[in-house]
């Protein structure tokens, strides 16, 4: 066992004992100990805290550049739908156009092209429509449309789990796409008789409007 001297008295004491037999005096070594072991735990805990402060900081901080990731790619799609649908737009116009002269056999130089042949028009206007549609510089159109298509789906596969502060404005996104993918698949198959599928264009022409400007208020661009 090792002894040490008492600092009050000089008496030899063991190096274990809390205080000192002859006068009292607290052993020193003892003493330091138990001051060490008294701080590890408050170290130990200011530790905690920091680790816990950091932790909350990070979270702000990441929820903070998803919201500011997620707006990013909201004005980024919109913009990429609108672009679609006004494409669209065009082709299904002139789609009408053809479907329509060529059944009530209306001239007109810009479908004359699709709806006659040899100055006789045609007797079906699935003809009519199928020449459109293989006609390489209308095509180039449909190609676009099926791009743009491709854009918007990569983009909207990255926002479908949008962050709770923007709930609202993503199910306004939701019925958006819907009706912009609805508008951009009867641009690249038309079908249905003539009335039906100028009722759809109308209706869906009048969504794609409104979904814009919901979209605008949500963004603040109006």
């Amino acid at each position: 066992m090792a002894l040490v001297k008492c600092k009050e008295c000089g008496e030899k004491i063991s190096e274990k004992a809390d205080a000192c037999p002859k006068c009292g005096c607290t052993n020193e070594i003892i003493e330091k100990k138990k001051k060490k072991k008294r701080k590890i735990p408050i170290i130990i805990s200011i530790i905690g805290v920091i680790l816990i402060a950091a932790g909350a900081l990070l979270f702000i901080a990441l929820e903070k550049n998803k919201e500011t990731r997620y707006i990013e790619n909201y004005e980024e799609i919109t913009e990429l739908m609108v672009d679609g649908a006004t494409d669209a737009e065009d082709v299904l116009n002139t789609c009408k156009s053809v479907w329509y002269n060529s059944i009530y056999k209306e001239r007109d130089e810009k479908t004359d092209k699709y709806t006659m042949i040899d100055g006789i028009f045609n007797d079906d206007f699935n003809d009519s429509i199928t020449a459109l549609y293989d006609d390489p510089f209308f095509n180039m159109n449909i190609l676009n449309l099926e791009e743009n298509i491709m854009e918007v789906d990569k983009l909207y596969s990255k926002m479908r789990k949008a962050p709770k502060k923007y709930k609202d404005i993503h199910e306004d996104l939701e019925e958006f796409y819907d009706v912009y993918i609805e508008f951009m698949e009867l641009a690249i198959n038309p079908k249905g008789s003539l009335t039906s599928f100028s009722e759809k264009l109308s209706e869906l022409d009048s969504n794609v409007a409104k979904l814009y400007k919901k979209t605008q208020r949500n963004l603040g661009w109006d």
